[in-house]
């Protein structure tokens, strides 16, 4: 690490030059006595005045700054850039939408020396509105479509035992994390966070909610409307197809240790076909009843459901193709066993095998500085 910096923050953009300017103005203006620290913003192939913005505020922001130019679209290849180019053992994750709070970093530093068992802090995301959201917009949309995140005033403990994926846009973790376990895949748009921490998970690795790690986000009028929630959930189902993200975790919300032979047709699993049906069920019951609220979230529900079914048998039709091209001998789907730690930590950290969820790390850009 080097001396004089103790976390550096990541911050992605693409084509948010308006946005990305007041996002600066509020890291520079972190309250005094913040740990040392940097500011990497990683321009992910914009085409408007990003880099003008922040080479203007090169010069009056309070925090060392690096500009990164990462020409490969895609959130994960930002952060995977923003990751090579920190210079810090903690790194943090915000957007250029979010605006955080005076002591972020604070907090940030502080939990991590105070929780040497925790690798990974995640905290509020709270909703600036752009107007007064809809009825049916409701906080059990809020994680996943919005981006936001509020699971109380209480810390607690996020392993493979409470497998809660923690919003992006307010995440730090010890950067050794991901020499363990990988960098973020590019393989899963839009679902690039889950899918890290179900390798973290797996890996036995534990993360930390902090309520006291707040940051605010700029909600963008699109993400009010119906049509927006439709197609992110649309996405999402195929996303979590092909991580089988529904196969590996259980009722009560932990990941199994290994993924069940669940019986299939066509190679969609019946349990969601039998899911999709009773979200249906519900979501015209609840539409008849005029139950606004209740009748949207059945129907992403099942519009992500659908998502799934028609991943898995896309799925299940290219590795038909495949086994009649070059014949292989059926394999278990199975997940590598989480490494479910005792409340004492445990300094040796085990080798992981990342066989179901690991990538091979991508080429990065290197930095450019201003």
């Amino acid at each position: 690490m080097a001396e004089d910096c103790a976390v550096s923050i990541v911050l992605s953009t693409y084509n948010r030059a308006a946005l990305l300017g007041p996002a600066i103005d509020r890291l520079s203006d972190q309250a005094l006595g913040t740990p040392p620290c940097e500011l990497v913003i990683v321009d992910n192939n914009s085409t408007d005045d990003t880099r003008a913005v922040v080479e203007h505020r090169m010069a009056q922001s309070r925090l060392p700054l690096q500009y990164v130019f990462e020409p490969r679209q895609g959130l994960s290849y930002a952060r995977n850039a923003g990751i090579a180019a920190a210079r810090a053992d903690l790194v943090a994750f915000t957007d250029d939408d979010v605006r955080v709070a005076p002591d972020w970093v604070t907090v940030i530093k502080m939990t991590f020396d105070a929780h040497p068992d925790v690798d990974c802090l995640g905290g509020r995301a709270l909703p600036m509105w752009p107007s007064q959201p809809p009825p049916w917009l409701t906080r059990r949309h809020w994680v996943g479509p919005l981006a936001l995140q509020d699971y109380g005033d209480r810390p607690f403990i996020v392993d493979a035992r409470r497998a809660l994926c923690l919003a992006g846009a307010n995440l730090a973790f010890r950067k050794h994390v991901f020499d363990d376990i990988g960098w973020f895949s590019p393989d899963f748009p839009n679902s690039e966070d889950t899918e890290l921490m179900l390798r973290f998970w797996v890996s036995g690795a534990r993360a930390l909610y902090v309520p006291d790690m707040v940051v605010h986000a700029e909600v963008q009028p699109e993400r009010l409307t119906k049509r927006y929630h439709r197609m992110w959930h649309s996405r999402i189902g195929r996303c979590n197809a092909r991580m089988f993200l529904a196969e590996m975790t259980a009722p009560g919300g932990s990941l199994r240790p290994t993924i069940p032979e669940f019986p299939r047709i066509l190679g969609i699993p019946l349990f969601v076909v039998r899911q999709l049906g009773g979200e249906i069920f519900h979501w015209f019951v609840h539409t008849m009843r005029r139950r606004p609220a209740e009748a949207v979230w059945h129907e992403v529900m099942a519009r992500a459901l659908v998502g799934h079914i028609r991943e898995s048998a896309a799925m299940h039709r290219r590795r038909k193709s495949r086994t009649q091209e070059s014949p292989q001998p059926r394999e278990r789907r199975t997940a590598p066993a989480p490494r479910l730690r005792e409340e004492k930590y445990d300094d040796e950290r085990a080798p992981i095998d990342c066989d179901r969820f690991g990538r091979r790390r991508p080429a990065v850009s290197r930095t450019v500085d201003g």
